[in-house]
This record gives structure tokens, sequence and C-alpha cells, in this order.
């Protein structure tokens, strides 16, 4: 099913999908779950995701009620906004009333689920392949600590906090393992201005949502930090599961030569570790966007 929607030859039913669907952020998304997206599909196999679960996360993405009990399209309890009635509107909740309590709690465990899921990945292949490093810490690094702070930004500077610290092969001629900073963000896909735009709702804009967070990120830690070229991984995953192209790119690009050691991208084809990264990842985050699924529900 994965395969087949994400093929161009379905490019037409695709699209033929989505001109039935009329609210722009439905269409954003639809769109955040495909490609690697629909990574979860595959995880169903492993017997990691409970039929609950499978039934809520396939029904949100065709843009059914997540569950039985899922209120009809009306306005949240918790913050008065519209919701579009197919049960994901916690997510959005969790953007726009950031330390509000009905959203608090699942914005940052969806954003642990994905950390946790990312470093237990890189940590499977690091061990498994006999990368020349240990294997990452689940301690938050400070940029402090890694790069030279603003002079106006000091105090600002010293409260920032990372989330990954990547260890990275070193380059003929240093001494020391090369360590870069990641940062995690799972935004929402969105069709407004600053959030994704109109982009976000079409096939061509793919995760402009996850892009627009990206450079957010990126703008964050440059006004607060003298950050060295490379010295930064923004790692984002849309609440659809999509990966930025810029996220996939370099962690495809970690797996390959600094865990596995592969210089020549000629002489590489695509990992198992990589898959495994990207179900891991969906799986994990994917339990806790169904568990989401009953935002209105009381209390």
């Amino acid at each position: 099913m994965a395969s087949s929607f994400n093929s161009s030859s379905h490019g037409p039913a695709q699209e033929h999908v989505l001109s039935l669907i009329t609210n722009l952020d439905n269409k954003a998304y639809l769109l955040s779950g495909t490609k690697e997206g629909s990574a979860w599909l595959l995880s169903y196999l492993s017997k990691r995701l409970t039929d609950p679960e499978f039934q809520a996360l396939l029904r949100a993405r065709i843009q059914a009620p997540a569950t039985d009990g899922t209120p009809p399209e009306g306005r949240c309890s918790c913050c008065g906004l519209a919701d579009g009635g197919i049960g994901v509107h916690a997510l959005e909740c969790q953007e726009v009333n950031q330390g509000e309590e009905c959203s608090a709690e699942n914005k940052s465990s969806r954003h642990v689920s994905v950390k946790v899921a990312v470093i237990g990945a890189l940590n499977y292949a690091i061990k498994e392949e006999g990368a020349p490093f240990g294997t990452l810490p689940l301690r938050e690094p400070i940029p402090g600590d890694y790069w030279i702070p603003k002079a106006d930004k000091l105090a600002k500077a010293a409260k920032s906090r990372a989330d990954i610290l990547l260890y990275k092969r070193a380059i003929e001629g240093q001494e020391r393992v090369v360590q870069v900073l990641a940062d995690v963000s799972v935004p929402h896909p969105s069709s407004k201005d600053g959030r994704g735009g109109l982009k976000a709702a079409t096939v061509e804009g793919g995760a402009a949502s996850g892009e627009a967070a990206e450079r957010k990120k990126e703008n964050h830690y440059k006004k607060l930090f003298h950050v060295p070229v490379g010295g930064m991984l923004p790692i984002i995953m849309e609440t659809g599961g999509r990966l930025t192209e810029k996220t996939r790119r370099a962690l495809s690009s970690y797996i390959r030569r600094d865990i596995m050691g592969v210089e020549d991208e000629d002489k590489w084809t695509p990992s198992c570790q990589v898959q495994r990264l990207l179900e891991g990842t969906n799986r994990r985050h994917g339990c806790r966007s169904r568990e989401a699924g009953g935002w209105n529900a009381p209390g």
C-alpha cells in the first residue's frame, strides 16, 4: 500500500484523492503521511503497533475520524479552536497553544518519542556496524559547551539546550572525532503563512511545513551562537511522519559515512539501517499520534 501510493505511476490517483479534500490543512496532513511518512504501515508486521493504533492511524490519514469515540467536527473544549473532525486537532492545538493544559503533555511526548527513536535506531546501527565511536548519549547537549555564544545573547544562550549529540568520524589530519548538535522538531503540517503556506497542500510542496520549522531552528541557533558550518542539524519530522529532504539526506549520510565508513557514494546502496530508523521512528511517533485521537475527551 505504501509503495503503491508513492509510486510515480500512481500520481494521478494521488491527485484525484487530493481533489476530493476541500480543507487545505487536511490535504497537507494527508501528504505528510506519504513517502517515509508511511513507514509505520510496515512496522505493523513486527507487531509493535496494536490493532486499535494501526486502525486509528489509517483512518485519520484517509480523513476519517481516528476512533469511534472521536467527536464530530466542532470546537476543541480546551482551546476553543475549530477542528476538522478527523481527530488530529490535538496535534495542531499543541502548536498554537504551547503551555496550555490540553496540549503541553502531548507536544512534549511526541518530541521525546521521535528523539528517543532516532537515538535508539542510530545506536543500534553504531553497535551493529562497529563504528569507531561510542553510542549516542540521551542527555541533552549544551550548545555553549561547543559553540561560542554571541556577546549580546549571553543570557539566552546559557539557557539553550539541543537534543542530540552526534559523533562523526574524524577527518584525515584531525586528532578527535567531530561532534554535531541536532535539534528535533515535530511540526503539524499547515497551510497557514509562515508554517508551510499553500505549498504544504500540494504534491510538489511535500514537507513544506517541516521545511519552515527547519529554517526556524537554524535561525534560532544562529541568533544565539557563532555556529560552525555543518555544526547544527535540524531533525524535522512532521506529525504525519514525513521528513524534510535535508533531514532524510543528513541521516542517510550519517549512517553511510560516519557509522558504516563508506566514503564513495557510488559503492553504497540503501542500508537496512536507514529503513530500521524510519520504521522505528514512525512506530513510536504513530503510537503518540493515535493517543491524540481522543483530543476532546474530558480532562
